[in-house]
């Protein structure tokens, strides 16, 4: 068992945790510091806590509003559609910069402006 451990310590070192649907995905980003997710599905609730895929937040104008450490990681529903809002990282929500944005589960997340010129 200790042996087991002190392994999947070296492995949270040199990369990442996976994890089951229901905890958040915590790993080591650069410079050493921790991976912060935040999950957004249409299904999700922007009065969640959008740290776990049971806890998605819904709405990009909720994306927006939150402040996000470095090394966050904003993970939006594949397949499902974000639209009438841009997604905006300013200096101001996103001040230590290093913030990814990624699709989860099967297929893309699609960003739509509702603006077909745009």
């Amino acid at each position: 068992m200790r042996r087991w451990i002190a392994l999947a310590v070296l492995y949270l070192a040199a990369c990442c945790v996976t994890h089951a649907d229901d905890f958040p995905l915590l790993h080591v980003g650069q410079g050493g510091g921790v991976v912060t997710n935040y999950y957004f599905a249409s299904a999700g609730s922007d009065s969640a806590n959008c740290l776990t895929k049971a806890t998605a937040c819904q709405t990009i104008s909720h994306a927006n509003s939150l402040v996000y450490p470095k090394n966050s990681v904003l993970n939006f529903n594949g397949g499902d559609t974000f639209s009438n809002t841009a997604l905006a990282l300013t200096t101001t929500n996103a001040p230590a910069g290093a913030v990814t944005v990624t699709s989860y589960g099967t297929g893309q997340a699609t960003f739509s402006s509702g603006n077909s010129a745009s």
